[in-house]
C-alpha cells in the first residue's frame, strides 16, 4: 500500500492526466497558435490555450490550475513569419533537484527532463537546446518551448504530427 501510494504521489507521468496539452502563449502571430492547435486536435487531443503571465505569482496560480486539470504535455509556444522555415525547441537545463520533502516550483520541470527530452528530439529538423525555462516553473508535467519561424502553415502542422506521434509512442495517449 505504501509503495503504490508513493508511485501515485510521485510518478513523473501523473496517472491523472487528461488527455490535454496546454499551449501556453507567449505572442507572436495568431494564425500560427491556431494552425498548431488544430494540427493537434485532428488527433483527437484535447487543446487548451492558456495567455502567458508576467508576474510570477500570477504565474504560479495558472500552474497551480494547470496542475489540478493535468495535462499530457505544456507547450510555451512563440512564432512568427519569416522567409524560412526554422524550428526551435527548449528544455530545462538540467540542475540539482532540492532533497526536501517539498519540491520547490522550480525544481518540478526537472522530474520530467527526460519525457520533454523525448518529445523535442521527435520533431524533425528542430534545434533543440536546454535553456532555463521561466514558463515550466511550477508546471508538473513534461513541457517546451517552441520557438517557430515559418513561411506557410506546413511546417507547424508538420511539428503537430511529430508532438502527436511522440505522445502516442509515450503511453500519455
Amino acid at each position: 500500500m505504501r509503495i503504490f501510494l508513493f508511485l501515485v504521489l510521485f510518478s513523473p507521468l501523473s496517472l491523472h492526466a487528461s488527455d490535454c496539452v496546454v499551449l501556453y502563449s507567449l505572442g507572436g502571430e495568431r494564425e500560427a497558435l491556431q494552425s498548431l492547435r488544430k494540427g493537434l486536435q485532428v488527433d483527437g487531443i484535447e487543446v487548451r490555450v492558456v495567455q502567458a503571465q508576467r508576474d510570477i505569482g500570477l504565474h504560479l496560480k495558472q500552474a497551480e490550475s494547470i496542475n489540478e486539470e493535468g495535462c499530457l504535455l505544456f507547450i510555451a509556444f512563440y512564432a512568427e513569419k519569416g522567409v524560412r522555415d526554422s524550428i526551435f525547441v527548449g528544455i530545462p537545463k538540467a540542475v540539482g533537484v532540492s532533497r526536501g520533502m517539498l519540491l520547490a516550483p522550480d525544481d518540478m520541470p526537472y522530474l520530467y527532463l527526460k519525457e520533454s527530452e523525448r518529445i523535442a528530439l521527435s520533431i524533425p529538423s528542430a534545434h533543440v537546446r536546454r535553456i532555463p525555462l521561466f514558463p515550466l516553473l511550477g508546471i508538473k508535467a513534461p513541457g517546451v518551448f517552441l520557438y517557430v519561424r515559418y513561411r506557410s502553415t506546413e511546417v507547424l502542422e508538420s511539428v503537430a504530427a511529430s508532438l502527436c506521434s511522440a505522445l502516442r509512442k509515450g503511453g500519455g495517449r
